[in-house]
């Protein structure tokens, strides 16, 4: 396929270490390239628990309606919130959209806050993301400092997209409501900024 080689040359290109995984979700034909290979996640760490929320809101373990209290006290940069008078209160649901549209890392700390590490990495696990780890929130970089942090492999990362678009483990309803989340994210300009566009007719597909 012409849009594989296209990414495989500037995946060869490329003068630093580079994780790929480039598969189209009709038939699976597509590159990988240190797929295995385990990077720091930065905010795509956020796709695990946004369906970490939605499988525990199915299972009936959370209810999306339910009000987290905002303190500026635990406010970290990046997105909106952090801007927020402390007391006000916003629905999980709130919270996933702020974490997914804008990238809000505070948004993010709460649901992880909410939802727990360990049911976050428990979700991993089960969906075979053997390379991802949530090991601390947004920007706490005292943990960080620990050795606690944030990984992910571009193979699971590709695994995990391929899920969230199936909505296994999802009723319709929850799926839909998922998709509207993904499709609100506004910070879409940093993956293309140096890859020319590549213009394929009848391909879907996600990109992270």
């Amino acid at each position: 396929m012409d849009w594989v080689e296209a990414v495989r040359r500037e995946t060869e290109k490329f003068p630093g270490t580079a994780g790929v995984v480039v598969s189209s979700l009709a038939d699976g034909e597509g590159l990988r390239h240190n797929a295995d290979r385990v990077f720091s996640s930065a905010s795509l760490i956020k796709l695990g628990v946004l369906y970490t929320l939605f499988v525990k809101q199915s299972s009936g373990e959370i209810d999306l309606g339910e009000c987290c209290e905002f303190s500026s006290l635990t406010a970290v940069e990046g997105g909106l919130l952090h801007r927020t008078r402390s007391g006000a209160r916003l629905r999980l649901d709130d919270l996933a959209l702020l974490m997914v549209s804008v990238s809000d890392n505070t948004a993010a700390n709460m649901l992880i806050e909410r939802l727990g590490m360990d049911a976050v990495n428990a979700e991993f696990k089960a969906m075979g993301l053997s390379g991802t780890v949530l090991g601390r929130k947004m920007l706490d970089f005292k943990a960080k400092k620990e050795g606690r942090d944030n990984f992910t492999t571009a193979g699971d990362m590709a695994l995990l997209l391929e899920t969230l678009h199936s909505g296994e483990r999802l009723p319709q309803e929850t799926k839909n409501r998922m998709m509207e989340i993904l499709s609100a994210q506004k910070l879409n300009t940093k993956l293309p900024g140096l890859i020319p566009l590549l213009d394929v007719d009848d391909v879907e597909q996600f990109l992270a």
